[in-house]
């Protein structure tokens, strides 16, 4: 892994202080917030994968002008309507989810790090596979993070490294896309032999 030379610097995010409407809409984007509340009378859950997704990665990513989070649910909105007009509301759901998905591998493209809010304030690293960074950012009282662009070499496929953290943005009947087996599929009870 190496650094790219691109720093930035992040201040805490305002999800962790609050986590109401006005909030995220501000996090998301007011006219991707509109979008995603117009579009969640067809399907609700469009908005919930939105909130979880703003939660795990906050507006303090960048990715040139934009957030990442706004690049992510831009081209995912841009694929539910393309997909809803020709193939309806399940298609168009699944397309969504899908262009999420395809972009989690991102996260592993920054190192983000800040000193712990009580002394004696030890650098801590955002570790991307086991928490969003509003949790991370609240649990160590991160005031400031800094966050450097790097270039991921790993062994691990795209799609194994977002299903990493495909979990903690999609619920567990979303994961059956992936391979993840249904939660309320009946599993046969293996009988104990005597």
């Amino acid at each position: 892994m190496g650094a790219l030379g691109i720093q930035m610097k992040a201040r805490q995010s305002i999800l962790v202080e609050r986590q109401d409407k006005k909030a995220y809409a501000e996090v998301i984007g007011k006219d991707i917030y509109a979008e995603l509340e117009k579009m969640s009378n067809l399907h609700p859950k469009l908005m919930e994968i939105s909130i979880r997704l703003a939660n795990y990665l906050s507006e303090c990513v960048r990715d040139g002008e934009a957030t990442l989070l706004d690049i992510i649910l831009s081209e995912a909105l841009t694929e539910w309507s393309t997909r809803y007009i020709h193939d309806g509301c399940n298609v168009a759901y699944q397309a969504f989810c899908k262009s999420i998905f395809k972009r989690l591998v991102k996260m592993y493209e920054y190192r983000i790090t800040g000193k712990r809010g009580y002394k004696p304030f030890h650098t801590t690293y955002w570790d991307c596979t086991r928490i969003g960074i509003t949790q991370w950012m609240r649990d160590n009282q991160i005031r400031e993070a800094q966050i450097v662009k790097v270039h991921m070499d790993s062994a691990a496929s795209q799609r194994e490294a977002a299903l990493i953290i495909a979990p903690q943005i999609f619920d567990r009947s979303d994961l059956t896309m992936w391979g993840f087996p249904d939660p309320l599929e009946q599993r046969p009870v293996l009988e104990s032999v005597a």
